[in-house]
């Protein structure tokens, strides 16, 4: 592997650097580019990412994975699985580093994501069944992440201020949304394309609708040590990990039944 990267001066006036919450986020997206591999990869383990990428910084696994959850929501990276492990990919390596010498680079131990998984990860259901990688060069890397991209491109615009509507007419006593950052409009058009049962109003008038449901997400269960009920909002609701909680039933009022109206 080479000893590093070339970090460009554009990065300054990145759109998608500028969604990113904190600098934190910033500081590992550009420290961990000298850490890729010749095919744009590294792990994606929090723990791994802490220990090799922020090694004397005194940051915590908690911290990284909510980063790297920002980059893979603002499209920076893509993570995706290999054996039971968690690896990612720059989707734009090869475009901001010209000049790559895979024969002066020692063979990469990290696995080469498939077509299969970037468009997974996407949120595409490829409609052919494409075949894995036969090469281990960068440019079939390459030619798959332009794949996963023109596939993406097929999905419907996320409606935000139809869903917005939607969350305020069937939630009205949480909190409204008085301000549609940038960074939270990139998490619910993610959430949007993830799947093809989300790209549908009917879908998410049933989700709001489960949230009702929920006295702990509607602020109808006490606080704990004197605090006010906790009262989910959109933003809340629609960050990954969450999102996932509810529509498994972490947060319902009864053990989660096999019959849902939001059931994916």
């Amino acid at each position: 592997m080479a000893t590093g990267r070339m970090l460009q001066k554009r990065i300054s006036n990145s759109r998608k650097m500028s969604l990113l919450s904190s600098d934190g986020a910033r500081l590992l997206y550009t420290w961990m580019l000298a850490h890729l591999d010749v095919n744009g990869c590294f792990y994606a383990d929090p723990v791994l990412v802490n220990n090799l990428v922020l090694t004397r910084l005194g940051k915590n696994a908690k911290d990284v994975k909510a980063w790297l959850d920002e980059m893979e929501e603002v499209r920076l990276i893509q993570r995706y699985s290999s054996g039971g492990e968690q690896y990612l990919i720059y989707p734009d390596f090869f475009e901001k580093q010209k000049g790559l010498r895979p024969d002066r680079e020692g063979n990469s131990d990290i696995p080469q994501p498939t077509p299969e998984q970037l468009q997974s990860n996407a949120g595409v259901n490829p409609e052919h069944g494409d075949d894995l990688l036969r090469s281990n060069s960068p440019i079939s890397i390459r030619g798959s992440i332009k794949e996963a991209e023109g596939n993406r491109q097929n999905i419907p615009e996320c409606p935000h201020k139809e869903i917005i509507d939607l969350y305020h007419h069937v939630l009205p006593s949480l909190p409204k949304v008085i301000d549609w950052t940038p960074a939270r409009a990139a998490m619910l058009r993610t959430r949007w394309k993830e799947k093809p049962e989300r790209q549908s109003l009917e879908w998410w008038k049933a989700f709001f609708l489960s949230v009702s449901e929920s006295d702990f997400l509607m602020g109808r269960t006490n606080g704990s040590n004197g605090r006010k009920p906790f009262k989910a909002d959109l933003e809340w609701i629609v960050r990954p990990q969450n999102m996932v909680k509810i529509l498994e039933g972490k947060y319902s009022n009864e053990s989660p039944t096999d019959d849902r109206r939001w059931s994916e």
